[in-house]
């Protein structure tokens, strides 16, 4: 018997690093331009923004007292699976990533509803794109035609709507309500034909090879969120918040592939002497609910010092269901085996985070703000899955056959810990134009255990899309049907680094009322919108 290829099965689970915990700053989803410029996530929610503070806690609605009307554009994370995938491609191979979208935004805020006050949110991004081509050659005895194509869609839409109303003569309450979908789908297709003559004129075939390679993947994920916020004023300029935060997110992944090739031989009469086949199917599927906790609070000082503390929690179920199929056949070879895998299984992940923030903001000058501020973060990650992998060979032309069923388990801990310390200045050379830019130390550490059987044939990936380790048992069907036995190890993965970050932006703006932002990432004059955002309002 033939000694089984596996290189169509090596497989790769990834967990990405954006499982949607329940993001207690909700302003890292809508920092503004101003905001971005002066730190971003590091900031935000503690340097005073009303565009900020309106997602930090929707009962700020209550204090935007004048109507504006703001259009951005901003750059944010698409789609990406929140479950493990799968991927017929080796792990050096598989380099997975995030697309951004450019998206728009219109947001109106300072709405009166009789003793409400409310503020809306909107952003889409619709994108498709299409590519085909013909390529022909002609050489000396033979004919090569490639037909090629692929297209892309991406599309995403967010609306918030936020209400907020004062209670007695100290208190403000707010909710927000927000649903949010990504979709996103790529095709691809790859044809190659290739024929060899005897004779100069195209007539008399020696051979004819063919590939085809087809590959399809679309994902889709909704979000529902709610959140309640409570400020209360107390004496003396301080102010005291409570934020609570909830989201359903069902989520759906699919991948397909299909590869095929035909060799056929010929002798001058024409007549098929020899014959190759071979063919890979590939499908994986991915469904299930992610649900999302949040609680946080912030605090503001009277002697200006603010700072923002919170919490969340992740949990989620999911089902999985991949297999494969590699049938072979060659006249002039003893391959001719069908080979085929499957993988059912319930997955589950669970996660928890907390931050803390803190800084205060300098009046220097009259025209010169310097802020200084301290940003943590902690991550705990954990997934679990029990799949039972089916494994099938069988023979076109005799009886022999194969049939393996071989339970296992997996078990992956990861922890993060970051510091941040950013220095934010912001400056007002004239009454028109401001300056922002701030310089960050960063600080990571983590920690990422895999538990998995040895050896295997898969690859199990620590929850940054990235290769940590391998996975699953492997299923050999040898001639005497063997399957490797299952000693589990441990993986153990441990870093620590620092760095730096510098971001610049400016504003334009006249009498209070038309504004300008601009992040520029860190580029003094930004090179393209793409990799800088752009906000413009008017307050009535």
């Amino acid at each position: 018997m033939q000694k089984i290829r596996w290189k169509t099965i090596i497989a790769g689970f990834s967990v990405l690093a954006l499982i949607p915990f329940s993001r207690a700053a909700l302003a890292q989803d809508h920092p503004s331009a101003r905001i971005s410029s002066l730190g971003g996530d590091h900031v935000s929610g503690i340097i005073p923004d009303l565009y900020t503070d309106l997602t930090v806690n929707p009962a700020y609605a209550q204090f935007a007292d004048r109507l504006t009307i703001n259009y951005e554009r901003r750059l944010i994370s698409g789609f990406a699976p929140a479950f493990p995938y799968l991927s017929e491609y080796s792990p050096s191979s598989l380099n997975y990533s995030v697309d951004s979208y450019m998206t728009n935004e219109i947001s109106l805020y300072g709405i009166r509803l009789s003793s409400w006050r409310a503020a809306l949110f909107v952003q889409w991004r619709l994108d498709q794109s299409e590519f085909q081509a013909n390529d022909l050659d002609l050489g000396t005895a033979s004919t090569r035609l490639r037909t090629y194509g692929r297209s892309d869609d991406g599309d995403f839409g967010r609306i918030d709507f936020l209400a907020a109303r004062s209670i007695g003569d100290s208190c403000a309450l707010g909710f927000r309500f927000q649903g949010c979908g990504y979709y996103e789908s790529s095709s691809s297709g790859d044809i190659w034909v290739w024929d060899n003559y005897r004779d100069h004129y195209y007539t008399d075939l020696s051979s004819e090879y063919k590939t085809q390679d087809a590959a399809s993947s679309s994902g889709r994920r909704i979000s529902f969120d709610f959140e309640t916020g409570l400020v209360r004023r107390g004496e003396e300029g301080s102010r005291t918040e409570l934020m609570l935060q909830a989201s359903m997110h069902p989520i759906t992944y699919r991948d397909q592939s299909l590869y095929l090739r035909i060799e056929k031989g010929f002798d001058a009469t024409q007549d098929l002497t020899s014959y190759s086949y071979e063919k890979d199917t590939w499908s994986d599927e991915r469904e299930g609910d992610l649900w999302n906790f949040g609680l946080s609070m912030r605090h503001t000082f009277p002697t200006g010092i603010r700072i923002y503390t919170g919490g969340a929690f992740s949990t989620a179920k999911y089902d999985a269901d991949w297999s494969m199929v590699r049938d072979n056949y060659s006249w002039y070879s003893p391959t001719d085996e069908i080979l085929s895998g499957d993988f059912d299984c319930e997955g589950s992940l669970r996660g928890a985070s907390f931050f803390l923030k803190g800084g205060k903001t300098f009046g220097l000058r009259s025209n010169l703000d310097l802020y200084l501020g301290m940003h943590g973060e902690f991550k705990w990650s954990h997934a679990e899955e029990d799949p039972v992998m089916l494994y099938a060979e069988m023979h076109h032309e005799s009886t022999d056959s194969v049939s393996i069923e071989q339970p296992f388990s997996l078990e992956y801990t990861g922890t993060e810990a970051d510091v941040y310390i950013p220095l934010s200045i912001q400056f007002r050379p004239s009454g028109y134009f401001t300056c922002f830019s701030s310089f960050t130390i960063c600080g990571e550490w983590y920690k990422y255990i895999t538990d998995r059987p040895m050896p295997s044939a898969f690859y199990y990936n620590r929850p940054t899309g990235s290769v940590s380790s391998y996975g699953a048992a492997l299923a050999v069907a040898s001639p005497q049907a063997s399957i490797y036995p299952e000693t589990t190890v441990a993986d153990l993965k441990r870093e620590w680094s620092t760095s730096s970050l510098v971001t610049l932006g400016f504003s334009f703006h006249f009498r209070d009322r038309f504004f300008v932002d601009v992040y520029s990432a860190s580029e003094i004059i930004p090179s393209n919108l793409y990799s800088s955002m752009l906000d413009v309002r008017y307050v009535f």
